[in-house]
């Protein structure tokens, strides 16, 4: 049994008028009182083994997270993993999230990892996407996924919904790294009775954060 100590420290300051949350900061890291046999990915073994193969460092990395909403509507983030053995920074994310219903709501985050620890040389990224009512019934959405060393698309989509109270139509063009040509998705659904062609909704929910039908 591995004996070990994990420390952290959340500070939360919530709203006079109906106690939510506006700010949250939070930091935390773990102390092993042994040493561990299995070295964090990304890291130099030789550099910490003793002469039993085992790895020396007595802590793991430092986690911490800020969350702010300046605004209704608004909430930002940043997150970090500090390799304290190191002095590295391994993984950053910075993101700025707009919900106002399921048919009006904006993402933008910058990804962050440090090259040493990924397998592709995508280590930093931008990621947008959205969903906007532009007309009764109506709505568009769209993702971008950038690899910014690179200069190129990972992930890229648009197109809308239509849809009453007994039926749905959801289309969309979309394309990822690696394809020759985009891919065209088009489902439609009857209330109550079924789907036919590509199942869009798990699709969407999957690339676009906070999607959700109108009606759940």
């Amino acid at each position: 049994m591995q004996i070990k100590l994990t420390l952290g420290l959340t500070s939360r300051t919530l709203s006079n008028d109906n106690g939510s949350e506006i700010f949250r900061a939070s930091i935390g890291e773990v102390f092993y009182f042994e040493d561990r046999r299995v070295a964090p990915t990304g890291t130099n073994i030789s550099a910490f083994n003793d002469y039993n193969g085992n790895v020396r460092t007595n802590k793991s990395d430092l986690v911490g997270e800020i969350a702010w909403k300046p605004a209704q509507h608004w909430e930002t983030k940043l997150n970090a993993l500090f390799d304290t053995n190191t002095d590295d920074l391994k993984t950053a994310t910075a993101s700025a999230n707009y919900y106002a219903s399921n048919t009006e709501l904006f993402n933008i985050k910058y990804i962050y990892n440090d090259a040493s620890t990924t397998a592709t040389d995508n280590n930093q990224q931008l990621d947008i996407s959205g969903i906007w009512s532009v007309a009764p019934k109506t709505n568009l959405f769209a993702r971008l996924n950038r690899s910014l060393k690179d200069d190129k698309d990972l992930d890229a989509l648009a197109g809308f919904e239509y849809g009453s109270c007994c039926w749905r139509v959801r289309t969309f063009a979309s394309r990822a790294t690696g394809d020759e040509s985009p891919t065209f998705t088009v489902e439609f659904e009857l209330n109550g009775l079924g789907r036919i062609g590509d199942d869009t909704e798990t699709l969407l929910n999957d690339r676009i954060y906070g999607y959700r039908r109108e009606d759940d």
